[in-house]
């Protein structure tokens, strides 16, 4: 697997974890 094809795949994977935990720490920010 080269290294551009992994970069573009972590960067698959990354960027739904991080809306979620954008997601998430907006939800926290208003109950607090």
């Amino acid at each position: 697997m080269s290294k551009a094809a992994k970069y573009s795949t972590m960067a698959i994977l990354l960027i739904p974890i991080g809306i979620a935990i954008n997601y998430v720490g907006g939800q926290i920010a208003l109950i607090l």
